[in-house]
């Protein structure tokens, strides 16, 4: 039968998801509403085509979860009519492991206030978030990847570990700490900037 879709109102609540998209889009999201007729081998074939591929066992993906790939259409279907362009910026579909990080919900986010204060204050200092306080990145794209790692802490050791050493590693030698203390704000967005060009969106 029909099978119908919607961004609903809560989704907007996730902050990671929202996050995601925008920045990887820059572009605006809306409320979206779909159905979906397609069978599985339809859907098989789609997904296939949209990456040219002949294989979702690519992507380590269950070509038998109906689910899954309906939801992968639904999100290609969203982002098609939010871009009003093919998709060929995009090129993988990965999936998340969530034994991989801690969950924090939104919920969470917001009491902990890690990206919004509830305090009301007359100074700065008194209603910074957590983000703001050890927020030191010198790029966009710095910015972006601490939120997204303030967003999926770390459960394994062994990954906590390897980076931590890094970071203890770039510190520990003074002149690349010092050249890139001295340099990184001088990078533009790539991210942000590969994505317009791929979308034909650049300017000049």
């Amino acid at each position: 039968g029909v099978q119908t879709y919607a961004l609903r109102s809560e989704i907007y609540e996730n902050f990671e998801f929202i996050n995601l998209l925008a920045t990887n889009l820059n572009s605006n999201i809306f409320p979206f509403h779909y159905k979906s007729t397609k069978t599985l081998n339809d859907l098989q074939k789609y997904i296939c085509d949209i990456f040219k591929i002949k294989s979702l066992a690519i992507f380590n993906l269950d070509e038998t979860d109906q689910i899954l790939l309906t939801s992968i259409e639904f999100l290609i279907t969203y982002l098609e009519k939010n871009l009003k362009t093919e998709l060929k910026n995009f090129r993988k579909i990965s999936t998340l492991n969530r034994n991989d990080y801690m969950h924090l919900d939104a919920d969470s986010i917001i009491n902990l206030e890690i990206f919004s204060s509830n305090r009301l204050g007359n100074t700065k200092s008194q209603t910074q978030t957590f983000f703001e306080t050890i927020n030191q990145t010198q790029t966009p794209m710095g910015e972006r990847l601490l939120h997204k790692w303030i967003i999926k802490p770390l459960i394994k050791l062994d990954e906590i570990n390897i980076r931590h050493e890094s970071t203890e590693k770039i510190i520990n030698t003074k002149n690349a700490y010092r050249f890139l203390d001295e340099n990184l704000n001088r990078i533009k967005d790539i991210e942000r900037l590969a994505s317009k060009i791929a979308l034909l969106r650049a300017n000049p």
